[in-house]
């Protein structure tokens, strides 16, 4: 929204004018924690982690969180 933005400059970035969608961040294990509730706090209450990056293997495999 436009309230959103005015309060948020940054926060175009966040959006893929392509999509629409939101941007998908990749941030180590050690700072999952302090990035979502600087998000939260910062009014992004539905941040979340959704997978994680782990060792290739010889078979694919996904795996979503949540």
């Amino acid at each position: 929204s436009r309230e959103m933005t005015a309060v948020h400059h940054p926060f175009e970035m966040l959006f893929d004018p392509q999509t629409s969608g939101g941007l998908l961040l990749a941030i180590p294990e050690t700072h999952v924690t302090a990035c979502l509730s600087a998000l939260r706090e910062a009014g992004y209450e539905d941040a979340s982690v959704i997978g994680e990056v782990t060792v290739a293997s010889t078979e694919p495999v996904v795996t979503v969180v949540g």
